[in-house]
């Protein structure tokens, strides 16, 4: 009796499920995969064989290289967002405080303003920020340029920089005049 030679449809209905795998099908769509398949099935062709295996490792191969790479792109991508979005949480200033002491107030609250402090609108005098008697005759005691230095200082919050650009001198020199007014009013 003759050795019936196996037929490409034989082989895919005995291999039904191989052929379904979404990877094989995308193999086989490619160039004439099918071609080789079928001299190395019906023909029992080795070249045709082992030229197919060749294909299928760089095609499986590329495929785990793009998978790869979508990988890394995407924590790359996630990682990246996380630090925008850190970035821009800390200029939303409309966005609510995380400090649990605080509730119902904004990081904008939180930003200085531009003039006096709310603690000293009523004062519109350093005098009247002295608690005593004595720190008031210190104050008074002090030059005209070291008053105006502490009042700026205190009521518009400005740096020695341009407290320095005000008087035509150095920043060093208006810290220092600073410094020593303050330490003067502590009594030190």
């Amino acid at each position: 009796m003759k050795k019936r030679t196996p037929t490409l449809e034989d082989f895919i209905r005995s291999h039904a499920h191989f052929f379904q795998d979404p990877l094989v099908q995308a193999f086989m769509e490619k160039n004439h995969h099918w071609g080789l398949l079928r001299a190395a099935i019906e023909q029992e062709d080795e070249a045709s064989s082992d030229l197919l295996n060749q294909r299928f490792e760089m095609f499986y191969l590329k495929i785990r290289m793009m998978q790869y790479i979508t990988t890394l792109s995407r924590f790359y991508v996630n990682s990246y967002d996380q630090s925008k979005r850190k970035q821009m949480a800390m200029l939303m200033l409309d966005a609510p405080n995380d400090a649990a002491e605080e509730e119902g107030k904004t990081r904008g609250d939180l930003v200085p303003a531009e003039g006096p402090s709310s603690d000293d609108a009523i004062a519109r005098e350093v005098r009247d920020l002295l608690p005593t008697a004595e720190m008031q005759k210190t104050f008074q005691s002090f030059s005209q340029k070291k008053q105006v230095i502490v009042y700026i200082h205190l009521f518009f919050q400005a740096r020695d920089q341009e407290i320095a650009e005000m008087f035509g001198c150095t920043p060093q020199n208006v810290s220092k005049m600073r410094r020593m007014a303050f330490a003067q009013l502590r009594g030190g």
